[in-house]
Order: C-alpha cells, then structure tokens, then sequence
C-alpha cells in the first residue's frame, strides 16, 4: 500500500470542482493505489504520473458503457459474478 502524500488528492482539487475518489490502478501488476481519478467525460489520472495509467485510462470509455459479460457475451451482473465464482473456485 502506499503512503506517499503526492498521491493523495488534495483539497484544493475538491475546491476546483474535481471530486476525486480513492483507486486502485489495474494497468499492470503493481497495482498501486491511493491514486484519485478526476470524473467527467474522459477519465484522468491524479496524484501519480504513470504512462501506462493515463493510457490505460485515455483508452477506457465512460464508466457508463462497462457492461459484465461471460467468454465474450453479455450477461447480468448475478450470472457474471457466478461464473467468475466457478472459475475462481475451479482454480484451487
């Protein structure tokens, strides 16, 4: 876990409207977090400078467009998480 303060999002960014929120980056296997993202039409990375997450973020739509799917095809969210229950359980 981190316990840098560079990334952790300051007041002054809440004052300017960005309401960022607390992130774990999915971009490779670091996984860093304590990292905020700024909300609005194109996700932005604050509180850290990595290329591969501003890519990975710059390359991702709107939240609003993520939909769960099971090898490719749409699903509900409770059959999504059902199958990935199997896999997981699968694997020990």
């Amino acid at each position: 876990m981190s316990t840098t303060t560079e990334t952790i999002p300051s007041a002054a960014m809440s004052v300017a409207g960005v309401q960022p929120r607390d992130w774990t980056c999915p971009f490779c296997s670091l996984l860093c977090d304590g990292l905020a993202l700024a909300p609005g039409p194109v996700l932005q990375l604050r509180g850290g400078d990595c290329a591969r997450a501003r890519a990975g973020l710059a390359a991702f739509d709107h939240p609003a467009a993520a939909a769960s799917c099971v090898d490719g095809v749409p699903r509900g969210l409770d059959a999504a998480l059902d199958a990935a229950a199997a896999r997981l359980a699968a694997g020990r």
